[in-house]
């Protein structure tokens, strides 16, 4: 099977990855509306071009501490099923490529909750490869 492409970012001092295939477009935080009465992890919608997107704070959907906003803070723009939403992170990274061999599922670890898909052995570090089908 060929390798896969992820972008990868930080959160918390950690490397996390999405599939680029569902990766439409990485935008500079900005004006996020509220919304009352949605869950902790919802932060709100913002305005692309005409269309309304939720955005997902992803620190507070992994039951990370938050932490305030900077010029490194990004949306990643993603798309899972039918659903396009945003993601904020702490920093975009790079995209990069895993084989299949460098995946370890999270099940052998014996955790798993369904919004981590695998683990990257990728030189000195980790990433946690997510299932956006768990995220929003």
């Amino acid at each position: 099977m060929p390798d896969e492409q992820v972008v990868v970012f930080e959160l918390a001092g950690n490397r996390y990855g999405v599939e680029i295939s569902s990766v439409h477009e990485i935008l500079r935080i900005t004006e996020i509306t509220s919304m009352p009465e949605m869950p902790a992890h919802f932060e709100g919608a913002i305005n692309l071009r005409g269309v309304v997107v939720p955005v997902i704070n992803l620190r507070s959907r992994l039951g990370l501490a938050k932490a305030p906003v900077d010029q490194n803070t990004r949306i990643i723009l993603v798309s899972s099923t039918d659903r396009v939403f945003g993601l904020i992170v702490d920093r975009v990274l790079e995209v990069n490529t895993y084989s299949d061999e460098e995946m370890e599922a999270v099940d052998t670890l014996g955790a798993g909750n369904g919004v981590v898909r695998g683990i990257v052995k990728k030189e000195q570090s980790l990433w946690l490869i997510l299932n956006l089908e768990h995220i929003a």
